[in-house]
């Protein structure tokens, strides 16, 4: 049985229990792109650390590396998208799914990609003070759909599929008071293009060099007690308590209860703030040295105490014009590694008619992190601007560019040749990528 198919009969039995109350007011949606693409560096490639079987029968090898050859290419990408909305007197129901294809004008039979989503969002309002919500969404892509994703992946591409439903409800005591519950399920798989086994000793007799993850599965409930003092201010108390699985590896725990504010300056203009503590319990492989019985009497000894914050200044005008400026800072432990990921990130996007049909926007992101046990620093650098031209309510047409700048530093004793050695074995000192996409396209939307 699949991970999330406790969750999927939930969904189920919720829409089955709605479906007679679900009886017009539909609406199809269907949109879709034609886009051609030049991609300098289609796989993310970056410097691949030493073999360590290679090392270990010859010295000598420590003054070589291997460079994968970065390839470049012209990417002819189509996507459908297929939909439906309903928007009843206590219910709103969306349901959207779109298939990508990614066809390769070089290396046709190696990179010719295919990537799926699906979304699904349903809310209803049990009564005047009670609302249930429930939202669904599936992702197969090829890379990383978003700089959030792709910062802190150190080895190159990475493709992933997986799945995350969240079940919850709002209720509202009294006008002044309300509080939010949240049931969370994820899964995902990843799929590295680096054959990790040419940079890592065997894990179950050394364990020098962290085997990747190959799959997570997360559980989290989340609880928000909101104190609304005018139309203008609130303020909230929050919980959220996170289990993790990691495949390989164990079972990660988080526990972060802090309190927020949030200040509407005008029904488009907001700004809020979030702090709070971090409690991290993550796992400990016992080969590493930790004994399971001590970790289990006593799992304090293991506790990793940090900081999380949030500040978000948002101002949504309509939907074509949009602007959001957020800053985070926190300790996580990531989908794809069992390793502590300290990090802060900011991002920002924009999007505006400059005149009636012509809108530009734009998106950027830079974040550096810190991977605690693997002594690695990444740094990663987003932007990408773009511009549009709406030759009618259906048809737009599009250019834009993208860049992306991904740099690590490992820390160790330096060696020749850029090489360090710390407790996880060898590895290159500096390592990275930078990649450059220009694009061009025609979306239609019904």
């Amino acid at each position: 049985m699949s991970k999330s198919a406790p969750a999927l009969i939930i969904i189920a039995i919720v829409l089955i229990m709605a479906a007679p109350r679900i009886c017009s007011a539909w609406e199809l949606v269907a949109n879709g792109y034609l886009r051609e693409t030049f991609d300098d560096n289609i796989n993310a490639t970056v410097e691949v650390p030493i073999n360590p079987y290679l090392f270990a029968s010859n010295p000598a090898m420590i003054f070589f590396t291997r460079q994968e050859r970065i390839l470049w290419d012209f990417i002819s990408e189509v996507m459908a998208s297929l939909g439906v909305h309903h928007e009843g007197k206590t219910q709103v129901l969306d349901i959207q799914g779109r298939f990508r294809s990614q066809v390769y004008g070089k290396n046709f039979k190696e990179m010719t990609n295919y990537s799926e989503d699906a979304a699904l969002f349903y809310t209803m309002a049990l009564s005047d003070l009670a609302t249930l919500h429930v939202i669904d969404n599936f992702q197969h892509y090829p890379e990383p759909d978003r700089y959030e994703r792709e910062f802190g992946i150190t080895e190159g591409r990475l493709s992933y599929y997986g799945n995350t439903i969240t079940i919850g409800g709002t209720f509202t005591i009294t006008p002044h008071y309300a509080f939010t519950l949240e049931y969370v399920n994820q899964y995902f798989k990843n799929e590295y293009r680096v054959n990790w086994r040419s940079r890592a000793i065997e894990y179950a007799n050394y364990n020098l060099i962290e085997r990747p993850v190959d799959s997570s599965i997360m559980h989290a409930a989340r609880t928000q007690q909101e104190m609304h003092w005018d139309s203008h201010n609130y303020s909230f108390l929050f919980y959220e308590y996170t289990w993790m699985q990691h495949y390989p590896g164990g079972v990660s725990q988080t526990h972060t209860p802090g309190a927020g504010h949030r200040l509407n300056f005008t029904s488009q203009l907001y700004a809020e703030v979030r702090v709070a503590p971090e409690f991290l319990l993550p796992y400990h492989d016992p080969l590493g040295g930790v004994n399971i019985l001590q970790s289990i009497l006593a799992p304090w000894q293991y506790l990793y105490i940090s900081l999380y914050t949030q500040a978000s200044l948002v101002n949504e005008v309509d939907r074509k014009t949009v602007a959001s400026l957020i800053f985070t800072y926190r300790t996580s432990i990531r989908d794809n590694s069992i390793d502590i990921f300290s990090n802060w990130q900011i991002s920002g996007d924009f999007t505006r008619h400059i005149f009636s049909r012509l809108v530009l926007s734009a998106s950027i992101f830079y974040g550096q992190g810190f991977y605690i046990t693997r002594r690695e620093t990444n740094r990663f650098f987003g932007l990408a601007p773009s511009v549009a031209y709406e030759f009618n309510e259906h048809l737009s047409g599009r250019i834009w560019y993208e860049l992306s700048v991904n740099y690590t530093r490992v820390d160790g004793l330096r060696l020749s040749r850029g090489y360090v050695f710390n407790s996880r074995g060898y590895a290159v000192a500096f390592s990275g990528y930078t990649r450059n996409q220009l694009s061009i396209g025609i979306t239609a939307e019904l």
